[in-house]
């Protein structure tokens, strides 16, 4: 994701603030998703929702809908 910011930022100026901006957002999103989906696996197996196995629903669902939402990033040149 770096590299593709590093290419797609205009002017230098902006380079090191577009980066660090990158770089704060991954990091905080590293922190938080181990504790939401432990949360949301905690959750499910104790109010039996899906089985036990809606967090797995979750995240499948987030995946694909991702995945769908990156097919409107410019393509690299």
């Amino acid at each position: 994701m770096q590299v593709f910011m590093a290419q797609h930022v205009a002017g230098s100026g902006r380079l090191g603030t577009a980066l660090g901006i990158g770089q704060m957002l991954s990091c905080g999103m590293k922190s938080i998703s181990p504790v939401l989906v432990s949360s949301l696996f905690s959750i499910s197996l104790q109010r039996h929702l899906a089985g036990g196995n809606l967090v797995f629903y979750i995240l499948i669902g987030s995946t694909l809908f991702f995945v769908r939402i990156s097919h409107f990033l410019p393509h690299a040149k």
